[in-house]
């Protein structure tokens, strides 16, 4: 990460609370930010009431960055302007405590990578006014407009192959499958593929005609059979009677 360009220390309040669970009895998150707030060695107790108590835990530097104004800025536009606080189980046998403030920061992108994190707690509190206004004060001094600049998609080459960007993927997938030899885009033995009924042999993959489906349908009509050259010439054939004499 680049040098910090400002920065401001800020007291973390945490706040323990009873909760009625059979699995934990008690719960921890961030409730408050004291701008300005002195460096302390060890948690101070500061207020509590019936089944909750409040800590000052930390005193830690809220650190702005010239090329983060972005996030500062999304956050003072929202309805209520935050100051994201990161509490870690502590990791210290000889620690009171079995908790820590382990970061503080006002850029939302930036409080984003701890949301996922199983052990880490995440929560946002109300900005003072002092920070929101420390905050704007540095956005207008370090903020620059960048424009933007849409991704031109590249034409599909089928040389190329692959999920191009602006391809096809079904006209990839097909191209490099009849590169690459793939049995199924061809015909298959003993399947009729188009109306010539082709089929393929198993060893070659020779391609030749099956006439036995033409012999077949020859002989269920007569007509049929003597155009294919299989039964007598028309002259052999003698006319029909009918059964009913007239």
């Amino acid at each position: 990460m680049s040098q910090a360009t400002d920065r401001m220390p800020i007291g973390v309040v945490v706040e323990r609370r009873e909760i009625d669970n059979k699995w934990i009895d008690h719960t921890w998150q961030p409730v408050a930010v004291i701008p300005g707030a002195p460096p302390i060695h060890e948690w101070r107790h500061m207020v509590e009431g019936d089944g909750w108590v409040q800590y000052h835990a930390a005193t830690l530097d809220i650190e702005l960055f010239a090329k983060e104004t972005e996030g500062y800025r999304e956050n003072l536009l929202g309805m209520q302007p935050a100051v994201y606080v990161v509490l870690r189980p502590n990791t210290n046998p000889e620690d009171a405590h079995e908790i820590e403030v382990f970061h503080v920061t006002v850029c939302p992108y930036e409080a984003a990578k701890f949301v996922d994190t199983m052990d880490d707690i995440m929560e946002s509190v109300p900005m003072p006014p002092e920070i929101g206004a420390w905050v704007r004060e540095f956005i207008e001094k370090h903020h620059v407009e960048r424009p933007f600049i849409k991704r031109q998609r590249l034409p599909y080459d089928p040389r190329k192959g692959g999920l191009g960007r602006g391809g096809s993927p079904g006209a990839v997938m097909r191209g490099s499958r009849r590169r690459r030899g793939d049995s199924r885009m061809r015909p298959r033995p003993g399947r009729r593929h188009g109306a010539g009924h082709w089929r393929t042999s198993g060893t070659n993959r020779s391609i030749r005609p099956m006439t036995a489906p033409i012999r077949f349908r020859a002989q269920s009509n007569p007509s049929r059979r003597r155009s294919a050259g299989i039964g007598p010439p028309a002259s052999a054939v003698p006319p029909t009677t009918s059964s009913r004499s007239s």
